[in-house]
């Protein structure tokens, strides 16, 4: 056998899954600072998985009872790139720097828990593999944002790990539903899931939306972010939280464009959390909590994009690949910010300005501004939309979703910004080195992957780098001019200059608003509203098992 052969067989594919449990292992009888090098290097194996040149064949295993099989596809491919360079760069973080969390065990083993389940996923081939991955990732998490003991962090995690409770609940009754439907003794396929009742989507959706923070399930998320270390937050926003769109996708891909009601709504739904994170975002001064607001916006057009792939089957392969770009897209940018904004916390913000640089590029990619894989991931949408009736009512609201984003993004540069500007520090280099690496391949790698696909060509026309400019150029006007309207206007004659009868009567009612969705958006952070949801879950799990029983 040539060498190349023995790459492209099963023993790659084995040290990936294997990597984060010897990790696990080894680190506590390792000195200290030894031990802390494997937080890096342990994604490692998965990342040369992901470059292996293939001829036809992706590599394969199979192993178990029931034939559970792992194996590197195309799908598996687009998430697995982009999870080992953010899980391997964030562990390079996590040991860097002033009291690196890494260095501890209580950080390090939930985050190889949380890395060995992310990795197991994403090459799992069967449902149950997958649900059994998903469930060692989620609840290590829980371990990851409780890291600081705080009582803010024990709250968020207390809520997170109620949420994905609901989460996990749901999906399990999915499963096992799944598997009353198929010859005892085998393994559930994802392709089984479509000759299961309704409901067992229904709960497996449940879980998904969970994980991916889909409007209405999505407090977890402006809870947890802020209060895990850095690292913590770059793999949880930039990767782990792609676990249930990777569920979606290989349980509806084997059949397109099956569930149009249920996609129309996904876009609805997506396209109101695009703008609701948004403003919620700008309402935030803390840049993690910004990045997490912005997190929830981000998944909302991720959730429109599948919902997409359901209307018609000419939308389809399209969707597919607009998602793909999101995930690579989003996941290196927004793992790059998390740790950009570490490097801006007090006292560092009283010195040079290299780390708040570092966040200029990761956060125009976000507002799709021209030249970036933002612009490319939105030429992408773009493209699939195109078939649709309604792709102008869409392609009109992406407009504004990427002024929002223009102005979010703004939002959290001024909040991170140094005291004194002044020459870029990089000392000492290893602090700044992992955030400018994830920097660096967030600009270049989707570009570089996806330089084929037609969304690439049509972003670097006039017409799609115009496209891109425009939006980003009006709202980055629009808040030189409010602010510049803020700071030059005297308090005492801030008077709107329109008939008192119209404009305090609009403000009332923009207060108001503001006022019920601060009060709803607590109402979904309630152990009553959990519970509710719970109860929803039991409804649907009761609608799943009894015809099975009867049957």
């Amino acid at each position: 056998m040539t060498g190349l052969a023995v790459l492209q067989g099963p023993l790659p594919l084995l040290a990936a899954l294997l990597a984060p449990w010897l990790a696990l292992m080894l680190f506590p009888v390792l000195p200290r600072r030894a031990a802390a090098v494997l937080l890096p290097l342990a994604p490692l194996p998965a990342l040369v998985l992901t470059l292996l040149p293939t001829s036809g064949a992706m590599p394969g295993l199979s192993a178990g009872i029931g034939g559970i099989t792992f194996a590197l596809d195309a799908t598996g491919r687009v998430f697995l790139l982009p999870a080992a360079v953010v899980w391997a760069i964030a562990g390079w973080h996590a040991v860097t720097g002033r009291q690196p969390p890494g260095l501890r065990g209580s950080f390090a083993v939930p985050w190889f828990l949380a890395l060995a389940g992310s990795l197991t996923l994403i090459l799992a081939q069967d449902l149950l593999t997958y649900y059994t991955a998903m469930a060692v990732m989620t609840f290590a998490s829980y371990g990851l944002i409780i890291h600081r003991r705080s009582p803010t962090a024990r709250g968020a995690g207390r809520l997170y790990l109620a949420m994905m409770m609901v989460g996990e609940a749901a999906m399990f009754t999915g499963v096992a539903t799944v598997m009353t439907t198929i010859e005892p003794g085998t393994t559930p396929g994802f392709q089984d899931v479509g000759d299961a009742p309704w409901a067992a989507l229904a709960l497996l959706g449940i879980g998904f939306a969970t994980k991916l923070g889909v409007l209405g399930l999505h407090a977890w998320l402006p809870r947890a972010h802020p209060v895990a270390p850095a690292a913590a937050s770059a793999v949880l926003s930039g990767v782990m939280i792609k676990a249930g769109l990777l569920g979606w996708w290989r349980v509806t891909e084997p059949a397109p464009a099956t569930y149009p009601d249920l996609g129309l709504a996904l876009v609805i739904i997506g396209l109101a959390a695009a703008f609701y994170g948004v403003l919620r975002g700008l309402c935030r001064s803390d840049a993690k909590t910004i990045l997490a607001w912005s997190s929830v916006s981000q998944m909302g057009l991720v959730t429109m994009l599948a919902g997409t792939t359901q209307l018609a089957a000419e939308v389809t392969p399209a969707a597919w690949t607009g998602l793909a770009v999101f995930v690579v897209h989003h996941g290196l940018n927004k793992g790059a910010l998390f740790l950009g904004a570490d490097l801006n916390t007090a006292p560092d913000r009283n010195g040079g300005t290299a780390g708040w640089l570092l966040l200029w590029p990761p956060a125009l990619a976000l507002a799709g501004a021209p030249l970036t894989s933002g612009a490319l991931a939105k030429a992408a949408a773009t493209d699939a939309l195109a078939p649709l009736p309604i792709v102008d009512w869409i392609t009109a609201l992406l407009y504004l979703s990427t002024m929002a984003t223009t102005l979010l993004m703004l939002r959290l540069l001024w909040c991170t910004r140094p005291m004194a500007l002044s020459l870029p520090r990089f000392a000492p280099q290893e602090r700044f080195l992992p955030a400018a690496i994830l920097m660096a391949l967030g600009a270049t790698l989707p570009w570089l992957l996806f330089h084929e696909a037609p969304a690439a060509t049509a972003a670097l026309t006039g017409g799609g780098i115009w496209g891109a400019t425009w939006p980003v150029l009006l709202a980055t006007a629009g808040a030189m001019a409010g602010y510049h309207w803020y700071r030059h206007r005297p308090r005492e004659r801030w008077q709107w200059p329109t008939p008192a009868t119209s404009w305090p009567a609009v403000r009332e009612w923009a207060n108001r608003l503001l006022v019920r969705m601060t009060t709803r958006e607590r109402q979904l952070q309630q152990w009553t509203t959990i519970g509710r949801l719970l109860l929803a879950v039991v409804v649907l799990m009761a609608a799943a098992i009894l015809p099975a029983s009867i049957d």
